[in-house]
């Protein structure tokens, strides 16, 4: 009872399940190798009684090694069941052997028979033909009377079948749907317990996110969320404490993680006290050192969450299988269970049938009797001659066979020089590698035969690409795909992989061949194209980010080499007010002012057609008439033959810059007008430093000197010692000019 609670169980693995075998797979195998066993083991007792009921059947002895032979076959096939628990692999090979042995001597006793058999006197064949339509008739004699008893029995142990069935069936699905509801509440639990992480993780950055901004800023505001938050986090720790009580490796992190979240809660406190406190914002380093707490926090809760997403898959599995495990035995019932009952109707009719008929034929054969004789003595007679020329054929046949057998071994060796070859059983052990399997993997035939292929696992691919691919093979059907192995060495290599299941006489796989061929040169040419499409890829994603940046900041604007537009951005429409498609493919004649001479866009084509980047200020009519000044820089980018293939020009809108300097322009020079018309005096303008910018004709009259004599230079070179005693304001003037006051005076 104890074993049959081990099969039911979802969580139990067979010792010698491949990898790539789902449990469904497991039973598939043990259903069909353990009716195998039954099947071997009724054929000797079928013997046995049939020699039993004819002792005067001559070699009865050969009789006797098949029932052994037999017996020894369905031995092996419950030893395949008992090493997919247990693995006792020296056990199977010595019942292996003990089979091979018996299997050997049968046939070299069958060997000297058939002359033997052939050659028996007719005479002998006819008494014997003769008796068996004596006992034959006196058997359909008996079967009338003796078969209502047998009809009850079969009838009785029928029922009896399927009492027991329908108990079994119902047993197991109670037990799996049972399993499967577990499993079902064990997901609900992750669940809750990843939410609970996430909510914790949520409020820990709610307190560290106010804190940091009421550091920076000063808002009270912000201040209430920080304290809801801050109030949470206890209560979130308690739930998790209790949801993953029954973890071990969850508490251990959520030990780690409390004094984490108090370290940053309490850095955090300390922010927040800092500016209520000393209203000066946080620095650099309180911000990197609060990003080093979250940092840790962040990193314990994802250890967390990838705890539970890994039993919550696992859970998810298992309330899957349970959930499959009962649909096959749902479905297994239902059919065992209709042939069943089919197979007893047929019984029934088939004895009523054969009773009724039985009567009616035992007058016949009495009467056929005597013809019956007299034809099977005529056909011993052509049998005789019929199975001279089947020697003579079946000699023939031998000679062709061997011709072909040897052109087997001939493509067999061409096979091994060409191709990496193994052999496995149905249960994917290796019974053959080739030499080139052995130099590839750098495994011995001697390591390799008796061994899973688990031996070259390298753990590049997933349970599901192995479960395809036996799914495939086990249906029959041949399989073709690539494989990374890990050779003996540690190194890995690639495969060409082609499975080849060969069948049985009835239909179903007996083992597989695969053939493969060498590709782990070919493999890293892809890999290097695959690290290489990565890293333009990366490329490509840091040049559009700098493309958005630009976009966000600059006027952008795109033309080939004959000054068509080709792209523009939103920021180009905005400043000019015409759409994208009114700009795209119009030369930039369409934005001119008239403003410029034709020497000045002469010489900035002269020089992006030389590949030379060009900077200047443009100023532009937009759609509506309205004039703007931009800072252009143009930039052409060349071909491979060196020559300009497209111009970027990058500009900046100084319309407002060109205003104020038009403006001050223009009241210089009415300033300018108003000291010209004041002649007695000497009037000067100075820059901060006291530097000359300007001065009236008034003052050149007066000093005596001429514009660029004095414009540019220092206010004191123009004043002679006398200027400075006579001259009180002047003097001031140039006390402050040498203490350097002159600019905090004027202001």
């Amino acid at each position: 009872m104890e074993f049959f609670k081990q099969l039911l169980s979802p969580d139990f693995m067979p010792h010698g399940v491949c990898y790539l075998w789902d449990p469904r797979m497991v039973w598939l195998h043990v259903i069909s190798d353990g009716l195998i066993a039954l099947s071997y083991y009724c054929i000797p007792v079928i013997l046995v009684y049939f020699i039993y009921k004819n002792r005067e059947i001559p070699f009865n002895r050969i009789f006797w090694m098949f029932g052994i032979f037999i017996l020894a076959c369905g031995t092996t096939h419950l030893m395949e069941i008992w090493n997919i628990w247990h693995g006792s692999y020296l056990l199977a090979g010595v019942i292996k052997a003990v089979t091979a042995v018996i299997s050997l001597v049968t046939a070299t006793m069958l060997i000297p028979l058939v002359p033997k058999v052939i050659s028996l006197p007719g005479r002998m064949h006819l008494q014997k033909e003769n008796l068996k339509l004596e006992q034959e008739i006196a058997e359909h004699k008996r079967s009338g009377a003796a078969l209502e008893g047998p009809l009850r029995r079969q009838i009785t142990i029928g029922f009896m079948v399927a009492v027991l069935l329908t108990i079994f069936l119902g047993f197991a699905s109670w037990r799996n749907a049972r399993l499967a509801s577990d499993d079902a509440d064990w997901v609900a639990h992750s669940y809750a317990v990843m939410d609970r992480i996430e909510l914790t993780s949520k409020h820990v950055i709610e307190v560290e996110t106010s804190a940091r901004t009421f550091a920076l800023t000063g808002q009270r505001p912000v201040l209430a969320h920080y304290e809801i938050a801050k109030g949470t986090i206890a209560q979130d720790e308690s739930m998790l404490r209790l949801l993953t009580v029954d973890n071990s490796n969850q508490q251990r992190r959520l030990k780690a993680l409390d004094p984490q979240v108090h370290a940053a809660l309490d850095f955090a406190e300390s922010m927040v006290a800092k500016q209520q406190q000393t209203h000066v914002a946080s620095s650099a380093r309180d911000i990197s050192e609060t990003e080093r707490l979250m940092d840790a926090v962040r990193a314990t809760t994802e250890e967390m969450r990838a705890e539970e997403m890994r039993l919550l898959s696992q859970r998810t599995q298992n309330t899957e299988a349970g959930r499959r495990l009962t649909s096959f035995i749902i479905v297994v019932g239902i059919f065992i269970g209709t042939a069943l009952l089919a197979v007893a109707r047929l019984a029934v009719n088939r004895e009523i049938d054969a009773s009724v008929l039985a009567r009616a034929q035992v007058g016949i054969l009495n009467a056929e009797l005597e013809q019956r004789v007299e034809q099977r003595t005529a056909a011993l007679q052509s049998e005789i001659a019929e199975r001279g020329a089947a020697e003579a054929a079946a000699k023939e046949n031998l000679a062709t066979s061997t011709a072909a057998l040897k052109e087997l071994a001939d493509q067999k060796f061409a096979l091994d020089q060409h191709a990496i070859v193994a052999v496995t059983d149905v249960q994917g052990t290796i019974t053959y590698v080739n030499d080139k399997f052995c130099t590839i993997s750098q495994y011995s035939k001697d390591e390799l035969i008796g061994q899973n292929h688990r031996i070259l696992n390298s753990g590049y691919h997933s349970n599901e690409f192995f479960q395809q691919m036996y799914h495939t093979i086990a249906k029959g059907k041949v399989w073709h795909g690539e494989i990374k192995n890990r050779a003996k060495d540690g190194s890995f290599y690639w495969v060409d992989t082609t499975i080849v299941p060969t069948l049985s006489t009835e239909g179903k796989p007996r083992q597989y061949v695969a053939i493969r061929a060498d590709i782990t040169e070919r493999k890293r040419a892809e890999e290097a194209v695959k690290e290489s499409l990565a890293a333009t890829e990366a490329a490509l994603t840091e040049l559009a980010d700098q493309k958005f940046a630009l976009d966000q900041h600059a006027i952008v604007a795109v033309t080939d080499v004959r000054g068509a537009i080709t792209y523009v951005n939103d920021k180009f429409c905005s400043i000019s007010k015409f759409s994208k498609d009114e700009l795209i493919g119009q030369n930039h004649r369409i934005l001119n002012s008239s403003y410029h001479p034709k020497e000045f866009f002469q010489q900035m084509y002269a020089s992006i057609a030389n590949g030379k980047v060009w900077h200047g200020e443009i100023k532009n009519r937009a759609k509506d008439g309205s004039i703007y000044w931009v800072d252009t820089t143009i930039v052409p980018f060349m071909s491979r033959e060196g020559k300009p293939r497209q111009y970027v020009a990058i500009r900046a809108d100084i319309t407002e810059r060109k205003q104020a300097e038009a403006a001050l322009h223009d009241s210089q020079e009415r300033f300018r007008l108003l000291l010209d018309g004041v002649k007695d005096y000497a009037i000067y303008m100075l820059d901060p430093e006291g530097h000359v910018i300007s001065w009236n004709a008034g003052a050149a009259r007066l000093k005596g000197y001429r514009n660029e004599e004095i414009l540019g230079k220092h206010f004191s070179c123009f004043y002679t010692p006398e200027d400075r005693e006579t001259d009180k304001p002047s003097r001031e003037l140039q006390e402050s000019l040498s203490k350097g006051r002159f600019e905090e005076q004027s202001q």
